[in-house]
């Protein structure tokens, strides 16, 4: 699938959202064809086998993210550092960019869910180091910080990763807790709001960026 038509770029969609939604083992090349109104020979012309199209939906999801994450952290200068308030308002928009990026294509962290939680002989070579390279742009940015002294140098940067995305993550699965339902609807925005104040007050805190305004809404 090395250039994208319109049709792939269709299966693509509906083939991310099964994948989300069911597994890789609880997908079959007959729903997929049925999601998407094809048959299974018009299908496999398109995207070949159903590993292929997996890898390829992986591989959108990663690069896709790499792009808008990777092009902020090249708009920070970091002679700018000195002035905690702009680490703490470029920080606070990398928070934003990535929630904002989650909620456009919510199958997108439940998909990623699913892959951490699989066993580790079902994921590929290449689909650890797609997923490390964007890991290694963020914690980059951080080691940085701790070494030009805007990010304290006390933080286990590794481990303050992994919560975060979990917390980024996993608010997608079920949304903000619904007290009579459970759950509820991760991309409302007053939601998303509540979750970008929260992880920008989480981040404050363990990297000792300085405060800003926001605040965690009451509710």
């Amino acid at each position: 699938m090395a250039s994208t038509t319109d049709q792939q770029r269709r299966i693509l969609d509906a083939a991310t959202e099964l994948f989300a939604e069911r597994g890789y083992e609880g997908v079959s090349t007959r729903l997929l064809g049925r999601a998407v109104g094809l048959n299974i020979a018009t299908l496999n012309y398109h995207v070949g086998t159903k590993r292929a199209l997996f890898d390829a939906v992986l591989r959108r999801l990663y690069q896709q993210e790499q792009e808008r994450v990777g092009g902020y952290l090249q708009t920070f200068d970091p002679a700018s550092a000195s002035d905690p308030g702009v680490v703490s308002r470029f920080i606070d928009g990398l928070i934003d960019l990535l929630v904002d990026l989650m909620a456009e294509q919510p199958a997108r962290p439940r998909l990623y869910l699913r892959r951490w939680l699989a066993p580790r002989d079902e994921v590929t070579v290449e689909e650890v180091q797609q997923s490390i390279e964007l890991y290694a742009q963020l914690r980059s940015f951080l080691v940085h910080g701790q070494h030009g002294g805007w990010i304290r140098p006390g933080l286990d940067v590794d481990l303050f990763l992994r919560s975060f995305t979990w917390q980024l993550f996993g608010y997608f699965v079920t949304g903000p807790i619904d007290w009579e339902r459970w759950y509820s609807e991760p991309v409302h925005p007053e939601g998303l709001e509540r979750l970008k104040a929260f992880l920008r007050d989480f981040a404050r805190r363990m990297l000792g960026a300085a405060a800003t305004s926001a605040s965690v809404p009451p509710g």
